[in-house]
């Protein structure tokens, strides 16, 4: 069981947008509802069990724990949350600086949807055409980074100990 008051533990920032429940997690979602946050829940196993809340913002996660956290959610610890993450990439970050000298006026640029002008456009296109997204980028794996990992058993630990009795 935990309360509204919990839940503001890792929503410190305090920009939930709104808030849903998957497999028994309260999830608050932000202003870009990334459901991404589905696939952590989804590879959590037995884990899962112990999660109450969880919050993505900006690749950071926020996580409340009915008790003991697992080690492998500790904070600071990386979670692969996505294998097939699409990056899109530009054809003018693809350029050296000497080469985006060379392209006239290259905040106007287009890359051409066919007949390329020389090498340097074939080679990217055939490095990275993504024919399913039908677009150019790659696939990468997507990690977060845990920044609060927070126990609830842990809270009311602290909660009723008295410094006084020291």
């Amino acid at each position: 069981m935990f309360t509204l008051a919990d839940l503001l533990k890792i929503d410190i920032f305090d920009k939930h947008k709104g808030m849903s429940i998957h497999k028994n997690v309260l999830v608050l979602w932000d202003e870009d509802f990334d459901t991404t946050i589905y696939n952590f829940i989804d590879n959590l196993g037995i884990d899962a069990k112990s999660l109450c809340a969880a919050m993505e913002r900006k690749g950071r996660l926020y996580l409340l724990w009915h008790d003991l956290i697992p080690e492998k959610y500790q904070e600071n610890k990386e979670v692969l949350v996505n294998t097939d993450f699409f990056s899109e990439v530009d054809y003018l970050d693809y350029l050296s600086e000497e080469e985006l000298e060379n392209i006239p006026e290259a905040e106007d640029y287009e890359f051409p949807s066919e007949g390329f002008r020389n090498e340097k456009e074939q080679d990217f296109h055939n490095t990275f055409w993504n024919s399913k997204e039908k677009k150019y980028g790659y696939l990468e794996d997507d990690q977060w980074t845990i920044l609060q990992s927070i126990s609830l058993s842990y809270f009311k630990t602290e909660e009723s100990f008295d410094l006084s009795q020291l």
